[in-house]
């Protein structure tokens, strides 16, 4: 073979982090996804402080988005020490050898048919999105387990796009040269990612261009889909409402008919 003579192998269509991702897979049984990156137009802004004497300060200007909650003075929450009961001293200084507990009225056994029944407390109906999302979070796509836990994001200039397509990539070359361990693995760490990732209005874009990767770097059979997209697409319709709003999202629907046709299949099961 050509690698064997000259001891050199050449993959076609991957890049060096996933190659790199791949390689301590080899060594590890694992690997480290993508680090977010901080989206500047999310990030609060910096403002120089004209108070300051001498040098230069700045002041950070937080966002609206996220109010600051006021601390409440640990003196107000300091409860006055109960007082003492008196009239039990009181009770036990005269009781002149008797006893001063009083006797509680026995219950009666027997209900009075005349009175009305006490009407059992009725719980509240589940949605079916919460039932959507419970199936989802619950339903490992796969039997393997990562020794790295999934990081949650918390703010909304954290911009998941990489964090998402490192996972995708990586199952995408593992699908491509039928290496199911890893295959599974990246399976198993996006739906993960994916279940503690907090979607905030500024973040549908990420997830938008992870469906438009899946879909567009993976093959379906007649008789089998691939994983890969059914993950996403069951994702995306847990959250369909949100990313309903984001222009590209509606311009991607209109774009792959596969996408809306699989969406649709997914958004029946929320139906009554």
């Amino acid at each position: 073979m050509k690698e064997a003579r000259e001891r050199c192998a050449t993959l076609e269509d991957v890049d060096q982090s996933t190659f790199s991702r791949f390689a301590q897979y080899i060594y590890t049984g694992d690997y480290d996804p993508a680090h977010p990156e901080m989206s500047p137009e999310n990030s609060p802004t910096i403002k120089p402080d004209s108070t300051s004497s001498g040098g230069k300060s700045y002041q950070v200007d937080i966002d609206e988005q996220h109010p600051v909650t006021p601390v409440t003075p640990i003196e107000a929450l300091e409860a006055p020490p109960p007082a003492p009961d008196v009239s039990r001293d009181w009770n036990e200084s005269h009781s002149w050898g008797f006893s001063t507990n009083v006797k509680k009225p026995k219950k009666n056994k027997f209900r009075n048919l005349n009175e009305p029944e006490e009407e059992p407390e009725v719980k509240p109906l589940r949605s079916k999105k919460s039932i959507m999302w419970d199936r989802f979070e619950g339903r490992n796509p796969t039997t393997f387990t990562s020794t790295l836990p999934s990081r949650k994001n918390s703010n909304a200039c954290e911009n998941y796009t990489e964090v998402f397509l490192c996972h995708a990539r990586l199952y995408v070359f593992a699908d491509k040269y039928d290496i199911q361990p890893l295959r599974q693995l990246s399976l198993h760490k996006l739906h993960r990612t994916l279940v503690e990732f907090t979607l905030y209005s500024e973040r549908t874009g990420d997830v938008v261009e992870l469906v438009r990767y899946s879909y567009s770097n993976t093959t379906e059979t007649m008789s089998q889909c691939d994983d890969l997209t059914t993950l996403v697409i069951r994702y995306v319709a847990c959250v369909v409402k949100d990313l309903a709003k984001d222009s590209e999202f509606r311009s991607l629907l209109r774009e792959a008919s596969s996408i809306s046709e699989d969406l649709v299949v997914r958004l029946l099961e929320r139906l009554d």
